[in-house]
């Protein structure tokens, strides 16, 4: 064999290994998007706030979770219009209580993927096989990817169209740092990142994916314009290049204190909101134009923190910490896409009582002092005139005497 031959063979050799080492391993993509990832938005003063239903949670619920292990409890709704129960399902590995979970995802086969927080920014993500493959009160088999600087972990959803998972980084809510990282199912690391900027409402700690592809995320407000204790909602789309999002729309009442989640589910096609002790859904087809009768919520008991649902087969599974498990729900989430009238009414009436409860000492002061106030200055008002016909009535007699006198006066003269 000729030397020029074989240099050529080697060479082919070497272009060949580093084509099949770049299959193996490749790169993950990071895009830096320009632009504002906020496509459009609505001033506080032209929003339109759905006016549902408040159900009011203790101020002092997120303040002292409830840590207690129990195989057989049940979160027992207590409250709202649409009542599901939830019971103890399986218990998730946590590396000994070291790991915090912060967020679950079901695939369409069963797999299920758990992203936790293993420190003030690392995360790593999990994978179990399958939703049911439980033994003695555990999911089993699990498989960890590396550790990488993922922030929170708050967030990580399925996109139940394509198939993706992506998981969002958001430091402390900021307008100008956001990532969403593309997770690699089975390197369980990310494979694409997307920066971006969103202003003047930064990216939540929330998101979201419906059957279509619509990523969903929301906002609770907590002071400005807007109603304090309100929820903005936004609608858009997330791929490996670019992220763009809509305001839509917003809800008077958000439904608890602290936005942990979102969640979607293909069975009823509602977009579910999830936070301490309650949970609330809407339906996807109306996002953008919502109805109160439109809204479910589910009020739970047992003080737990709640950190996110997922579905799989028509069940709920809540991803609650301290322990670190998931709850089932108790029945099959009905297919029916709005809440009864009827039963809205009801639950409506229920929730103004309640409301109307609660905030009656404050509204009866309120008027009370409106009212004393009105008295007062009708009570003054009625005073000053009585004292002015008086003092008329005192001065004319006083002019018509001196008329008198006057006109005495000149005639003797």
């Amino acid at each position: 064999m000729s030397k020029n031959l074989k240099r050529v063979l080697l060479i082919g050799a070497g272009v060949l290994a580093g084509l099949s080492l770049s299959m193996v391993s490749p790169k993950a993509a990071t895009i830096n998007q320009r632009g504002n990832a906020l496509t459009s938005y609505i001033k506080s003063s032209h929003f339109n706030f759905v006016k549902n239903a408040h159900y009011v949670e203790p101020d002092n619920y997120s303040d002292n979770y409830n840590q207690n292990t129990n195989p057989d409890r049940t979160f027992k709704a207590t409250g709202g219009n649409y009542k599901v129960n939830y019971s103890a399902y399986a218990q998730l590995d946590d590396q000994n209580g070291n790991y915090n979970p912060q967020s679950v995802a079901i695939d369409k086969d069963g797999t299920t993927y758990v992203s936790y927080r293993v420190g003030p920014t690392k995360v790593q993500i999990a994978r179990y096989p399958s939703i049911n493959n439980v033994s003695d009160g555990m999911l089993n088999n699990v498989k960890y990817g590396p550790v990488f600087n993922g922030g929170h972990g708050q967030a990580m959803a399925l996109n139940p169209k394509n198939g993706q998972l992506w998981l969002l980084y958001n430091p402390d809510g900021s307008a100008s740092s956001t990532k969403l990282f593309e997770i690699s199912k089975s390197s369980l690391k990310p494979i694409n990142t997307v920066k971006f900027h969103m202003s003047p409402y930064p990216m939540g700690d929330t998101l979201a994916f419906d059957k279509n592809g619509n990523a969903y995320m929301c906002i609770r407000t907590f002071g400005g314009a807007a109603p304090v204790g309100s929820l903005k909602l936004f609608k858009g789309k997330i791929t490996p290049h670019s992220v763009n999002f809509k305001m839509v729309q917003g809800l008077r009442y958000a439904p608890g204190a602290i936005m942990q989640n979102m969640s979607y589910n293909p069975s009823n096609n509602r977009i579910y909101f999830i936070t301490d002790g309650e949970i609330m859904s809407v339906p996807a087809n109306h996002y953008s134009h919502l109805k109160p009768s439109d809204v479910r919520a589910d009020e739970l008991s047992d003080h737990y923190e709640f950190e996110d649902l997922a579905f799989h087969d028509g069940k709920g599974y809540l991803l609650v910490h301290y322990p670190s498990e998931l709850m089932v729900s108790n029945n099959h989430v009905s297919q029916s896409s709005k809440v009864p009238k009827r039963v809205a009414k009801k639950a409506n009436k229920k929730a103004t009582k309640k409301h109307a409860r609660k905030n009656a000492k404050k509204v009866s002061a309120k008027q009370n002092r409106k009212s004393t106030k009105k008295t007062t200055k009708h009570s003054n008002k009625n005073n000053h005139k009585k004292v002015t016909k008086r003092n008329n009535k005192r001065n004319a007699k006083k002019s018509v005497k001196k008329a008198v006198r006057r006109h005495d006066r000149k005639n003797r003269k």
